[in-house]
Parts: structure tokens; sequence; C-alpha cells
């Protein structure tokens, strides 16, 4: 805006000069702009490319009432605890309910947009916190591995928020399937797949609906911060265009 201004100024000047007076060439000149700054299809692209790509990331959910119920022991068996002189003591407990709660967890884009692919375990607090929860709501993140020279807060991370939905009338060809599919992301989550004998722990097949999405591509004079329609990025996931680094 400043430059256009000075131009039009140095127009008006030129008009003013009397006849007859030797006016100078002008040196050529060029705009120098700075990078195309991102928009939310951007964002929604490079959204796809993290969920294909990135598959280790951050589940989020709160606790439920019941994370504050006392815990439960076998008729006559009493828990007490006590200090280094043996004085039985009643310990500080906080209040539970509500509180976020975040642990690092798998995902597999098997699933088509804007859906994702989880298994969940009964055990996991993670588990506990999203199926006790009424909707079954959940956040789920994402970051851009680092590249060298960059920061964490130059690259690019996304959230995602939905609902998760237990999947328990799977074919045994969709159970085969999702295996494959969730183990060519995953191979050492073999060992706790569902129905998998001789696993440690139960588990479930599970989807995550997305409902909500926020993006932050880095630093906002360039990068997009903001919402991302569920819309937009379900269509450039369908868009063959966009799948050549997948």
């Amino acid at each position: 805006m400043m430059l256009l201004q000075l131009l039009v100024f140095a127009s008006a000047v030129l008009a003013a000069l009397p006849p007859g007076f030797i006016q100078l060439p002008m040196p050529p000149f060029d705009i120098v702009q700075g990078p195309r700054e991102e928009d939310a299809r951007d964002a929604a692209i490079n959204i796809k490319k993290l969920v294909h790509q990135v598959t280790s990331g951050t589940l989020s959910s709160v606790f439920p009432a019941s994370a504050d119920d006392p815990p439960h022991l076998a008729p006559g068996v009493k828990f007490t605890h006590r200090d280094e002189n043996g004085n039985e003591f009643i310990p500080y407990k906080p209040k539970m309910e509500g509180r976020p709660f975040a642990l690092p967890e798998y995902h597999a884009p098997c699933h088509s947009a804007p859906s994702l692919t989880f298994l969940i375990l009964p055990i996991s607090r993670s588990s506990q916190n999203i199926l006790e929860h009424p909707q079954h709501y959940a956040t789920y993140t994402l970051a851009e591995e680092l590249k060298k020279g960059e920061t964490s807060m130059s690259s690019a991370r996304v959230a995602l928020m939905g609902n998760v939905t237990l999947l328990r009338d799977l074919s045994e060809e969709e159970e085969t399937d999702l295996a494959e599919c969730y183990l060519s992301y995953h191979p050492d989550a073999r060992g706790w797949l569902p129905g998998k004998k001789g696993s440690p722990h139960f588990s479930e097949w599970a989807r995550m609906d997305l409902e909500k999405i926020y993006y932050v591509g880095g630093f906002g004079d360039t990068h997009y911060i903001g919402d991302v329609p569920v819309g937009l990025y379900k269509k450039v996931s369908g868009d063959e265009r966009f799948s050549a680094w997948l």
C-alpha cells in the first residue's frame, strides 16, 4: 500500500513539471511478494498427509465421575496407607471428574475420511474415559515430524475432535481387512489384535468419526491457523490428485 501511494505521488509531481523539463528515466523495479498464505484448503490437504504419514498421536479424554469411586476390593479386604513410621493415614486424593487426560496412542487411516481406526483396550485409562462418556467424545492430535532446522512451533499440527464407536458387528472378512490395514501401519500391534490367542489384554476395533478439526500450520504470518470444515477435509481426502505422497 505504501509503495502504491509513493507511485501515485511521483506521477502527480511529474505531471506538474513545466514543459521542457528533462525527465530522467525511471529504473526498472520488481515488486517482491512474500510467500502465498495457506488457506483452509491447503490445511485440509496437509491434514490428509498427517493422518496417513503420522500414525501415532495423542489421544485426549476426560475423567468420568466414576474415576472418583473407591477401588473395588474383595469382601473382607481392607486397603490402608502407612507412613515410614508405620502409622496409618488417609492420603490426599484430588477430585478427578472432568479433568483432561492425554497419552500417546496409535491410529490407522483404514476407514474413509473423516473417520479414523483405533484399537480400544478396556485396561487403558483413555479407553475407560471415552467409553464412560455418554457421547464417547475424544480428541486426537497429530504433529508433523520435525525437519532439520525446524522447531515444534513452526511445524504443522492438528486436533481432530469427534466420537468413538465400538465395532462389534463386523463380519469375518471386515475384521481381516481391518487387521491387515492396521498392521500395515503398526506391525508391532499384532500381539494385541481383537481375538488374538495368547494376547495379554482384551481389545476391540473402534472408529472415530470427526466432528470438528482445528489446525495450526506453523507461524501465523504465512500458515493457516483455525478451524477446517470437516466436509472440506473429506472432499480433499477423496481427491486422487492429493494422493501422490501416500
